[in-house]
């Protein structure tokens, strides 16, 4: 299995000529500003070819949740071949879910909590989603579509329901997928150690907290060659999603004056009710540690960051402890059972 990203494509190509399942989980604001891309739409040209490279009598792969992805299949090169195709969905009652089901054709969606699949007309629930570590007890909608797409990976592949379930039950997002959504217990409070760098990752990982019941900290920043009304969107979104916001600094400007970044984030983040207590730290990882040092009984820190290793060291620093559950542990002593 491979992921293709934008930058790969672009300055590479892709690294195979045909495909057996392919899938797009979602095309959002990223990179715009960046390699001549100027618009979602000119993204969705560059990432239609994963689509457009599923071979005859392949499958694949779409959200349904997503408007670009799921709009895929009516582009030429994708409608004039035959193949599989299959969508997933959080919602079981979304049209374009119901239209597949309807027709027969595969489908993933939540039902009740649960992972379901319609193939043929028939229903069956596969694994439930609180179940599942990457979802932080249901929490992460964007880790349960990551699962539906999967789960119809693994399906086309011919695994079973069951080994599918065991799979999910057991990937733990701190042993087999480091940087991404890592959760750490720090004293009293959480940390949420993860890669966003668009404005749709904040908007997810924002998402997933607002359900904890926490005080929380964002420390974000943009780069500097992304268009400014990617930068402006992606500040929005950290308006909601924060009650404190540190503002940090980038090493590389990526052509913009030193600061500029910062003051358009700062800007719209209070013209859009984001919070008051907003403040700038040049250096990236000494905010970090500033942040995890002081935190707080239930409260919980998020860090987008730049390189893993020196968030790793900050967090061996402070004793911080990965866990792989929030919900079921706040206000309640570390214990073996919560280490990954």
């Amino acid at each position: 299995m491979l992921e293709t990203a934008r930058g790969g494509i672009l300055r590479r190509g892709l690294g195979w000529d045909w495909a057996d399942i392919g899938v797009v989980t979602n095309i959002t604001e990223d990179h715009i500003g960046q390699d001549g891309i100027e618009s979602v739409k000119d993204l969705v040209e560059i990432k239609a070819l994963i689509a457009e490279r599923v071979r005859e009598g392949g499958m694949l792969i779409l959200n349904a949740d997503d408007e670009e992805s799921a709009d895929l299949i009516n582009r030429p090169a994708i409608a004039k071949t035959l193949r599989d195709i299959v969508f997933f969905s959080t919602q079981e009652a979304n049209p374009i879910i119901q239209r597949h089901m309807d027709a027969g054709r595969t489908a993933y969606f939540l039902k009740d909590g649960w992972i379901s699949e319609s193939r043929k007309g028939s229903v069956e629930k596969l694994v439930e989603t609180a179940r599942l570590p990457v979802t932080i007890n249901g929490t992460a909608e964007y880790q349960i579509q990551n699962a539906m797409a999967a789960t119809a990976v693994a399906r086309g592949m011919g695994m079973s329901g069951i080994m599918i379930a065991e799979a999910l039950r057991t990937f733990n997002s701190y042993r087999n997928n480091q940087g991404r959504a890592n959760i750490y217990r720090a004293d009293e409070g959480f940390v949420v150690v993860d890669y966003g760098h668009n404005p749709k990752a904040i908007e997810v990982i924002g998402k997933m907290i607002s359900q904890w019941g926490m005080r929380t900290t964002g420390i974000i920043s943009f780069p500097g060659d992304r268009a400014d009304e990617v930068i402006q969107a992606a500040s929005k979104q950290a308006a909601k999603a924060f009650d404190r916001i540190i503002i940090k600094g980038d090493k590389g400007l990526r052509g913009r004056r030193e600061g500029e970044v910062a003051e358009m984030m700062k800007r719209t983040i209070k013209a859009n009710g984001g919070p008051k207590d907003i403040t700038f730290e040049p250096d990236a990882y000494t905010a970090f540690e500033q942040a995890v040092s002081t935190i707080g009984a239930n409260e919980v820190v998020v860090f987008f960051y730049e390189k893993l290793e020196p968030a790793k060291l900050i967090l061996e620093k402070y004793h911080a402890v990965p866990t792989g559950s929030v919900l079921n542990i706040v206000a309640s002593p570390i214990t073996a059972g919560e280490l990954a």
